[in-house]
C-alpha cells in the first residue's frame, strides 16, 4: 500500500539498515544456536532505495542481500521457506525464486 511505503520512508527505512540487522541476527544465531537449522520465511522487500527513494528492482535486491549473508554465516544449516499459498496451476515468482535456491541451501 502507498501510505504504508510513504511511512517507511518518513521513518528513514533505508536496505542498509535492514540488511545490518539480518546480519546481526544471523551472527546471533550462528553462535548461540551452533548445531540447530535456522530457517527464513522469503517475504517480499520493500521497493525504497538507501536515498530513500522508490526503486522498483531495491526489494529484489534487499531479499538477495539477506539470503546471501544467510547462507555465508550457516551454510548448509540455512533453510529457505515459501509459505506461499495460492489458488491455481501456476506458480508464484516467488516460488520460482525460492526454488532457484534448491541446491545451495535447503528449501521448503
Amino acid at each position: 500500500m502507498p501510505q504504508n511505503v510513504k511511512k517507511w520512508q518518513n521513518d528513514s527505512y533505508t536496505p542498509s539498515k535492514y540488511i545490518g540487522a539480518w546480519q546481526k541476527v544471523f551472527q546471533v544465531y550462528a553462535a548461540d544456536f551452533p548445531n540447530q537449522c535456522v530457517s527464513l520465511a522469503i517475504g517480499y522487500g520493500l521497493k525504497i532505495n538507501d536515498e530513500g527513494k522508490i526503486d522498483p528492482r531495491e526489494n529484489m535486491r534487499t531479499t538477495q542481500a539477506i539470503i546471501g549473508q544467510a547462507m555465508g554465516l550457516l551454510g548448509r544449516r540455512f533453510l529457505l521457506e515459501n509459505d506461499d499459498l495460492h489458488a491455481g496451476p501456476e506458480q508464484h515468482p516467488v516460488t520460482d525464486f525460492v526454488m532457484s535456491y534448491s541446491g545451495p541451501v535447503l528449501s521448503h
